[in-house]
């Protein structure tokens, strides 16, 4: 399964896909979301993620979170100007749409996908809305049962979706180490083999994203910040420039470390064969005529005669020439 984005490929064989999500760390600062999505791309990030969002749309009014919401939200003019800042950075412009207005709101501006939050996978009109777009959909899992991210595939599918990549994630910020359960990404290998797999992860560092994709996850969701020190929700568990940077280049050298699954000599190791491994030598000196018995074999480095692997071959064979203790054993020695 291969999913188109702009000018990028994602799935087997392809690069990983790396998603900076933005999301308020903006701190309602135009020119801060511009600091970011030029930092993210200089370090070869793929796309920068934002949320879109109203708080009268996504909460009660009495939630604790409705005043942070409200004032964090990303006006609706924002959404062109970054966009149309993200296209001369070379950098593909995405939002999560928390209800189906946005998803309006992003179709104004052309974003090439979609991105759907943990929390609203059961948020079936948000995702047929999201689906009748025609556009990829990264759907998260985070909170979901199997049952569950199978009936929003599902549900995506039916609408109209034909490329989808299914995110795990654990809603928890940051998530507890013993919670991360990485495993999770071949179960949804095997569960949904027309997706693409991929991993948005909350938790502090990077090791979680480098096993991800060890496991096969194509795509790695990380939230940047310009400093872990600014004050706003999503900062404190989000990745430095700096150190988005240096896990993009540690997942590039693994991504190179994985290599293609073919078992057999790499170039460089062809050369070490002979040294590595063992040939047939002579324990005791024998006579022209000596038939060969296993006790008169013995089996050192380098293999420059026969090899070791042939010892049930050279038993009963008849020495063509005199012979002494050490002698290393060749096929020319050998009445064959």
């Amino acid at each position: 399964m291969e999913i188109a984005i702009g000018n990028k490929i994602i799935g087997e064989g392809h690069p990983t896909f790396f998603i900076a999500e933005i999301g308020s760390n903006h701190d309602c600062k135009i020119d801060q979301a511009k600091e970011l999505i030029d930092n993210c791309a200089e370090i070869g990030v793929d796309a920068v993620k934002f949320q879109s969002f109203s708080a009268e749309t996504l909460v009660v009014r009495e939630h604790p979170a409705y005043t942070a919401l409200d004032r964090l939200a990303l006006p609706r003019q924002w959404h062109r100007e970054l966009a149309d800042y993200c296209k001369v950075k070379d950098i593909l412009f995405l939002s999560t749409p928390f209800d189906e207005e946005k998803v309006d709101w992003l179709e104004e501006v052309s974003v090439p996908a979609y991105k759907i939050a943990s929390g609203d996978l059961t948020y079936y009109k948000l995702l047929e809305k999201v689906a009748s777009t025609g556009k990829p959909v990264f759907l998260s899992t985070g909170i979901a049962t199997l049952e569950e991210a199978t009936a929003a595939f599902s549900t995506l599918k039916k609408a109209g979706s034909k490329h989808i990549a299914l995110l795990h994630c654990i809603a928890n910020y940051p998530p507890r180490t013993q919670d991360i359960n990485l495993e999770i990404i071949k179960t949804l290998g095997i569960n949904f083999p027309e997706a693409v797999i991929g991993f948005s992860d909350h938790s502090p560092g990077y090791m979680a994203p480098l096993g991800a994709v060890a496991l096969g996850a194509k795509i790695i969701e990380k939230h940047v910040t310009l400093s872990r020190k600014l004050q706003g929700p999503d900062h404190p568990f989000a990745l430095e420039v700096n150190e988005f940077a240096e896990m993009i280049i540690k997942i590039r050298e693994l991504e190179t470390m994985l290599g293609s699954g073919e078992k057999r000599p790499v170039e460089n190791e062809l050369q070490e064969i002979s040294g590595a491994r063992r040939g047939i030598y002579l324990n005791a000196a024998a006579a022209k005529g000596t038939l060969i018995k296993e006790s008169m074999l013995g089996f050192l480095r380098p293999a420059t005669g026969i090899r070791a692997s042939e010892y049930k071959n050279v038993i009963g064979k008849k020495l063509k020439v005199d012979s002494s203790r050490g002698d290393k054993l060749s096929w020319e020695m050998l009445d064959i």
